[in-house]
């Protein structure tokens, strides 16, 4: 979902109405941005943050794939919507884009029944409620529920519904919690290997690598980039320590500590896809599929 939000507000070609909401200026502010609510002495990090300009709108969305909403699912929801136009302001948002906001939450279709219930019970004149499926013809389709935009013209495109048959997934090939899975490395050894074929000799901070990965590498938070950043660390770390990679990874006592590659014992760099490729098998025990993170042109 994540990736399908960042492409509608920044107007991807694959997804009809998308250059609509890019010509009401809508842009992303932050990945999961760290909030503070005042009035409730709360900290959130809503999944994302898009603003206008030109329509003086902002726009704080979550989704979750949870079945149900339970009294903390309800809290989350409930402290999302708590949010101010000081606490927007204070975490940066442009003033200009203040005069509206709203909140969107995204839900999986087979359990939008269990959240309309309670979104019922709130006044939606500014919280949208949409659900996302995949239909019988194999498309991704965002579906309103429930609500309004206070942005009427987007609100109308949101209510008409989205469908496309592509999702792009280049601007966050791997969420924060998925960087220690099989997918997760999997996505990290890909990454080193292309820096391989390019130079013979290759060094990198763990934070440039991750800045390669996600395509948004900036409109994460601070914090958030952090957090990823130490998560990739680990694994490049672990995939260092395998036996078949003695001697080609070295790391330096740099602040921030910098990884280079470089053939041990003159041996070829290209030696080093094939170790990949053996790693990939390893933690996943499926063939190794060099096209799996192609990006649409």
């Amino acid at each position: 979902m994540t990736n399908f939000f960042i492409g509608l507000f920044r107007g991807i070609k694959y997804y009809p109405k998308a250059n609509e909401i890019k010509d009401l200026g809508y842009q992303i502010f932050q990945i999961e941005p760290k909030i503070n609510i005042i009035s409730l002495g709360k900290e959130v990090n809503p999944d994302a943050i898009s603003y206008s300009n030109k329509m003086s709108h902002t726009i704080i969305a979550e989704w979750t794939a949870h079945k149900s909403i339970n009294e903390q699912t309800g809290n989350q929801f409930t402290n999302y919507m708590a949010v101010s136009f000081e606490d927007l302001s204070n975490a940066g948002l442009p003033r200009n884009a203040l005069s509206l906001k709203s909140n969107l939450f995204v839900v999986v279709d087979e359990y939008k029944d269990k959240f309309v219930d309670f979104f019922y019970q709130k006044d939606t004149t500014n919280i949208m409620l949409c659900s996302l499926s995949t239909n019988e013809t194999n498309e991704t389709e965002l579906k309103c529920c429930v609500g309004n935009l206070q942005d009427e013209k987007l609100s109308g495109i949101f209510k008409q519904g989205i469908k496309t048959r592509k999702l792009f997934m280049g601007y966050i090939p791997i969420l924060k919690n998925d960087i220690n899975t099989a997918f997760g490395k999997r996505v990290i050894i890909t990454n080193i290997s292309s820096l391989t074929r390019r130079n013979k000799n290759v060094e990198f901070t763990s934070n440039e690598l991750c800045s390669k990965i996600f395509g948004l590498w900036k409109k994460y938070g601070p914090n958030e980039r952090s957090q990823i950043v130490t998560k990739a660390h680990n694994v490049i770390r672990e995939i260092s320590n395998k036996s078949y990679f003695d001697g080609w990874f070295d790391r330096s006592n740099d602040t921030p500590p910098k990884w280079s590659i470089s053939p041990p014992n003159g041996k070829n760099i290209n030696m080093f896809l094939k170790l990949a490729e053996k790693y990939i098998s390893e933690i996943t025990d499926e063939p190794y599929q060099p096209d799996l993170f192609e990006r649409y042109e």
